[in-house]
């Protein structure tokens, strides 16, 4: 595939070998499926079956990975699945899937801005919610998030709660947040 030879035949064999609990395969093949999905558009159910099927395993990387192949499919009629995943990623335990899961709810936006604010202010609650995470990586990320989702409107909505809240967490934060 990395030589340019067209492998896309062995699409259905790759869903198959998505079974492995092999964190270097996963990512091998997940790979493999988001480049040949967009391709496929016809077997690309098979991809997001497989996804959706690893955000509900029990291994956190895996989740995490899987909700970042799905988030990276670009095509028409993914959106609906991608919103699944997503919503199951901003209300997982490990920080990790919550991370994947708000860069996620980014792309969906960028994907179809119109779309995402008439019909997603429920995500965008989950968003805020997660900026009194414990994790401070998470909270970086949803505070970038919200920034570009709404940067139409100045950004995110800064309240004397919400200064306080980030000033008394800064040592959470690194450099960059």
């Amino acid at each position: 595939m990395t030589l340019g030879i067209d492998v896309s035949r062995l699409f259905p064999e790759m869903v198959k070998a998505s079974r492995t609990d092999d964190l270097v395969m996963k990512k091998m093949i997940y790979l493999y499926l988001t480049t040949y999905a967009e391709q496929n558009q016809d077997l690309a159910i098979m991809a997001i079956n497989t996804f959706l099927m690893d955000i509900k395993g029990t291994n956190s990387k895996i989740r995490g990975l899987a909700l970042r192949g799905l988030c990276s499919l670009k095509f028409d009629g993914v959106l609906e699945y991608m919103q699944q995943g997503i919503d199951s990623g901003l209300q997982d335990n490990d920080p990790y899937v919550k991370k994947t899961a708000i860069i996620g709810a980014i792309k969906m936006f960028h994907h179809n801005k119109g779309n995402f604010k008439k019909n997603n202010q429920v995500l965008l609650e989950s968003i805020y919610d997660l900026l009194n995470d414990p994790d401070g990586l998470v909270v970086i990320n949803a505070i970038d998030a919200i920034n570009e989702i709404t940067a139409d409107k100045g950004g995110i909505d800064i309240t004397k709660q919400l200064i306080i809240s980030l000033l008394n967490r800064i040592k959470d934060f690194n450099e960059w947040g």
